[in-house]
């Protein structure tokens, strides 16, 4: 938010897409044009709680993925009307983490048990995806499990807000590195959610 300076955070903003230019370029030089590329927060449970960043997750019902929504809604914007001059006939999706302090959607549920954004503002352009990471979810089970509630009513909301999902799940047990760790009956179940929810690509990370 840049502390809700207008001028700081335009720049900002400018510094953020001069860096993806040089990526998209460095990427080129290859023969090869990204379809996503990443801006994400590091693995870390913090988030910035200067007086504009607190505002906005009061504003929006305690997601501080909202701001940042609105940050990299601009940036994907201005990365694709440069990526039609310099390489027409292609776009690059711009991906944010829904991970730790950001893995809140900022919707409302509707009447129907659906989910809207709160406003047009946390609405995802078309080329912003979301990289999903329920790290707190039991993976000894599915989804459909109740003490996974949370994380499949996130799976929906973040769906309602890009069309582009991405997912990174875990089936390992990071507390005891040696322990087995019984993931394989919920990975049948769990990749036809994923497939069902529209997911277009999914990393599941284990050992």
């Amino acid at each position: 938010s840049a502390h809700g300076d207008a001028q700081e955070l335009a720049l900002m903003k400018e510094m953020v897409l001069d860096k993806f230019k040089d990526a998209v370029n460095e990427s080129a030089s290859t023969g090869y044009i990204p379809e996503y590329i990443t801006l994400t927060h590091q693995d870390d449970s913090t988030w910035c709680t200067c007086d504009t960043c607190i505002a906005s997750r009061d504003k929006y019902d305690g997601c501080n993925s909202a701001i940042l929504i609105q940050f990299v809604n601009d940036v994907a914007i201005e990365l694709n009307k440069w990526v039609s001059e310099v390489y027409p006939g292609n776009e690059v999706n711009v991906t944010i983490f829904a991970y730790y302090k950001t893995e809140a959607a900022p919707v409302v549920q509707n009447a129907d048990g659906s989910y809207s954004p709160i406003d047009e503002t946390v609405d995802c352009n078309k080329n912003v995806a979301i990289l999903y990471a329920p790290i707190y979810a039991d993976y000894s089970v599915d989804f459909y499990d109740a003490c996974n509630n949370t994380f499949y009513n996130r799976l929906k909301q973040w769906s309602a807000l890009s069309d582009k999902l991405l997912l990174w799940t875990y089936c390992s047990d990071y507390g005891d590195y040696f322990a087995f760790s019984d993931t394989f009956n919920s990975m049948v179940a769990n990749y036809k959610l994923l497939e069902e929810s529209g997911v277009k690509w999914l990393f599941d990370e284990g050992r």
